[in-house]
């Protein structure tokens, strides 16, 4: 049960990994950069670097699992994790946030450094004096594979703090309704990683009311008109690939619906002292970086295909409605509509 449950987990990190990053390059103010030419040639120095596969693992077999496969899965998790923490290492480098990550990292742990990095080499390194995997009982690779698993979450998290506060930003490369529509995912983000940072740097309830606001106001009205209007449109003048994406992305808001559900009745609980602060919190993270995520897929996956396919006048009932939905607030914001 605890290697499913290892297993389960290692979807949230990558999910976290994956909102962290892809929204990092997705909100204004813009670079005015080069944009690559559909069929242009591309010189030998430009060859890019074949990526490694990745396929997806082996389902373990339902039913019970001796000790010898618990072992096994264990000793795999903890080596898949000590791969993840190299990507990590190489994205910090990278994105040019090592000198922030390291300090946030100790304060988030509240350990120094140096024993920080020791803890990572046990996991990840053969450390003379150290049992092999072999002689290991059960439970001594279990701590292990969650140790490991914790120094990832945290070097995440990390990441995902260091980068909210410091953005790189991917230009909008759009007119009109689609520019709209892309300055409106903007303004939404830069507003909710305010919000949440209010709350997480000083939980009071006024600064946990103040997300909630924009979870109802906000957010739940935004879903609501595309609902309505942008997955009908993708269905409508788009292909299987976009309609199947149009699909899996509306699923995607009801799944956001039930986290600010929770966080509602969260807040709830906390007003008549049934629950903590910190509680808000961690579903407030949880919330905003699946909403992130979700923008982006939502953008590559159907609105810069739409761009490609239809004008901007065809598009521009979306934006419309988003218009209705909660226009007065954006503009509040600095959202230009109409253009």
């Amino acid at each position: 049960m605890r290697t499913l449950m290892i297993v389960a987990s290692i979807a949230t990190i990558l999910g976290l990994l994956a909102g962290s990053i892809l929204f990092q390059n997705m909100i204004a103010p813009q670079s005015q950069g080069p944009t690559p030419t559909l069929g242009k040639a591309i010189s030998p120095a430009e060859t890019p670097t074949p990526l490694p596969e990745f396929r997806p693992p082996a389902e373990i077999p339902l039913g019970p699992i001796s000790d010898n496969e618990l072992r096994t899965q264990l000793i795999a998790q903890r080596q898949g994790l000590c791969e993840e923490l190299e990507f990590i290492a190489g994205i910090i480098i990278s994105t040019g946030i090592l000198r922030q990550v390291p300090s946030t990292i100790s304060e988030m742990a509240g350990m120094p450094i140096d024993e920080l990095e020791a803890k990572e080499t046990r996991a990840c390194q053969t450390v003379e004096g150290e049992l092999p995997d072999e002689q290991k009982t059960t439970s001594e690779l279990l701590n292990e594979a969650r140790s490991t698993e914790w120094l990832v979450r945290m070097h995440l998290a990390a990441m995902d703090r260091v980068l909210m506060e410091n953005p790189t930003f991917r230009p909008i490369d759009a007119e009109g309704s689609f520019r709209a529509f892309f300055e409106m995912h903007n303004i939404n983000v830069q507003v909710m990683r305010e919000r949440y940072r209010d709350l997480s740097d000083t939980p009071t309830l006024e600064e946990a009311g103040a997300l909630a606001s924009f979870w109802q106001d906000v957010l739940l009205p935004h879903a609501k008109a595309e609902d309505e209007t942008l997955w009908p449109l993708a269905r409508s003048v788009g292909g299987e690939e976009i309609a199947r994406a149009a699909d899996l992305l509306e699923a995607e808001h009801r799944t956001i619906d039930e986290g600010v559900a929770r966080y509602m009745e969260t807040l709830q609980a906390v007003e008549r002292g049934q629950a903590q602060l910190g509680d808000l919190v961690s579903i407030g993270r949880d919330v905003r970086i699946r909403t992130e995520l979700h923008f982006g897929k939502e953008e590559e996956s159907v609105v810069r295909p739409l761009q490609e396919m239809i004008t901007s006048e065809q598009f521009r009932p979306v934006v419309e409605e988003i218009d209705r939905a909660f226009g007065p607030w954006l503009r509040e914001h600095g959202w230009q509509w109409p253009q």
